[in-house]
């Protein structure tokens, strides 16, 4: 993973849809990492990609939505961080992961440090009940 991060990190801005995609399935085609670093990186992987994706201004097509949203409310569900939560949110944002949505909200019914609990929450209202459309 860490040499995918390097790779990604010299993309530019705007990237074509393709090279998203390829990017995107080498990421959940991965088993979700057990320890909270290794969490991290694939958390932070994930934001930098949706974040090229949002920027073309083009949703995410299934059934590549449905891969990264299944494989994200899988990595909301082990042991977590304030970094992976915040970067887990700005995906579920940027890309309209609506089944992850779901998952992150479930969150406060669960024990989380304050910070952790404070992001949730945070997003909660910043995001509102639908995040289905990242451009609205």
């Amino acid at each position: 993973m860490k040499a995918l991060l390097a790779e990604i990190a010299t993309l530019p801005e705007t990237v074509s849809e393709a090279s998203l995609a390829d990017y995107l399935q080498q990421v959940v085609s991965t088993t979700v990492p057990a320890s909270v670093a290794d969490r991290e990186l694939v958390s932070y992987i994930l934001f930098e990609l949706a974040n090229k994706q949002w920027h073309n201004y083009q949703k995410l097509q299934q059934p590549l939505l449905g891969d990264v949203d299944s494989f994200v409310s899988k990595l909301l569900q082990g042991d977590t961080s304030l970094n992976v939560i915040q970067d887990l949110a700005g995906v579920i944002g940027m890309l309209g992961l609506t089944t992850s949505y779901e998952v992150f909200r479930n969150l406060i019914n669960t024990e989380q440090q304050e910070d952790v609990m404070m992001e949730i929450l945070g997003t909660i209202t910043e995001y509102g009940d639908d995040v289905s459309n990242p451009y609205k």
